[in-house]
């Protein structure tokens, strides 16, 4: 009887060990996750200098496609304008 109750005890001091080994795994792996999210939350929200150069190129481009627009604007206009002068001197001449 008493050796069963020992049997019983150790198994059961066991089970406690076990268990106990996997709350402190799993607390480790939860401070490493949050370690982890912390770490990224930081990432994300630190301003990178290269995110800010491809920002300033790509305004420079923006504006350049805007000067380009007025030309071809510009251009077309006095297309316009140089063939309705042609049309006047030719209907002066005629």
């Amino acid at each position: 009887m008493f050796l069963e109750h020992h049997q019983g005890f150790n198994s059961s001091i066991g089970t406690f060990h076990k268990i106990q080994t996997s709350l402190q795994t799993s607390q480790h792996r939860v401070r490493t996750l949050k370690e982890s999210l912390t770490q990224a939350k930081s990432n994300l929200s630190t301003a990178k200098p290269e995110l800010k150069d491809f920002a300033t190129a790509s305004q420079n481009y923006d504006e350049m496609v805007q000067v380009l627009s007025v030309m071809y604007v510009i251009g077309t206009v006095a297309t316009l304008v140089f063939g309705c002068s042609n049309l006047v001197v030719e209907n002066n001449f005629n």
